[in-house]
């Protein structure tokens, strides 16, 4: 259980970086009304799917 638990918080430490350029991203695009938050959500859930 230990183990799951580390590496869970290891990899959401390696993420922090991704997500942080991507929520720029998100915001940037939002207000300039491309999209909204659920069909980018849908997105990202179909990317990560693909992958």
């Amino acid at each position: 259980m230990l183990a799951v638990l580390f590496l869970g918080a290891t990899n959401s430490n390696s993420v922090q970086g991704v997500v942080s350029v991507e929520r720029t991203v998100f915001y940037r695009e939002r207000a300039a009304g491309m999209y909204s938050a659920l069909p980018y959500a849908f997105a990202q859930v179909y990317a990560i799917f693909l992958l």
